[in-house]
């Protein structure tokens, strides 16, 4: 069964491992997160890049679904308090900017 591993494996840039790394830990941080949206965001970036992996999606389509659930995740950030707000940004838009602005561009 595809994992989120052999969707960063799709990723063709040296460049980009430490980004994988801090992807993969922030993915372990939100599936501990108390926040039961951070946690689904989580679940659902991750069975969506085993989606892309599986080429039942498309980038095109990986995408939409990404700045979807950037928009759900915006909305529940302003209710949350400016504290935990921080912290919950840092994790969930961690790892949504990740595959936006570093992965899907080399992804072959």
């Amino acid at each position: 069964m595809p994992s989120v591993e052999d969707f960063l494996n799709l990723v063709k840039d040296e460049a980009l491992s430490g980004v994988k790394k801090e992807f993969k830990d922030l993915l372990d941080q939100a599936a501990k997160e108390e926040l039961d949206f951070v946690k689904e965001t989580a679940e659902l970036v991750k069975n969506w890049a085993i989606q892309r992996v599986k080429g039942e999606i498309t980038n095109d389509g990986f995408e939409r679904l990404l700045r979807a659930r950037k928009r759900v995740v915006m909305q529940e950030l302003n209710t949350l308090e400016i504290k935990a707000r921080a912290r919950v940004e840092k994790i969930v838009m961690g790892v949504v900017d990740i595959v936006l602005d570093k992965f899907l561009g080399k992804i072959v």
